[in-house]
């Protein structure tokens, strides 16, 4: 059985898959050049247990007052954060990872509504690789209809 981060090949040329954020980050670790994050602000803190991080990585997350603290508060400096709401399209994803130098484009596998097909195409067009990670397993921590309706009833029903 593989090693819970080992990557796998996706079935398109240039597409590395891992588990998880940790992963991706431990496979950044392990191979050199810079990398646009768009995994969002939740999880910044394996980035930045990367060594040279603040100089390689840029994270692209919501233009929120939150997401952007978060950054910041991660180590991040304010020239490599990218506050924007998509969807994005193929040629403005290219346009960005042209701007920052990136080898490495770093996504959660959000299917067709996340643009995930588009994030890949892109990576392909500019000669950088992508780096998806994978949904959980069914199951994974998701809440049931039913879990969630009792959860926002023992919170709001007082």
């Amino acid at each position: 059985m593989p090693a819970p981060c080992a990557p796998g090949r996706g079935a398109a040329q240039g597409v590395v898959s891992v588990a998880s954020i940790a992963c991706a980050a431990r496979f950044l670790s392990e191979n050199p050049g810079r990398a646009l994050l768009t995994t969002g602000s939740k999880e910044l803190a394996p980035y930045t247990r990367v060594a040279d991080f603040a100089e390689r990585f840029f994270v692209r997350v919501l233009p929120l007052p939150g997401a952007i603290t978060k950054c910041i508060d991660a180590g991040f400096s304010p020239s490599h954060v990218i506050g924007m709401q998509g969807p994005f399209t193929r040629e403005l994803n290219e346009a960005m990872l042209r701007q920052v130098g990136a080898q490495w484009l770093v996504t959660k596998d959000s299917g067709t509504v996340g643009g995930t097909a588009e994030k890949i195409a892109s990576a392909r067009d500019v000669e950088a690789r992508c780096i998806v990670v994978a949904r959980p397993a069914e199951g994974g921590g998701a809440l049931s209809l039913r879990e969630v309706e009792d959860a926002l009833l023992r919170e709001f029903a007082r």
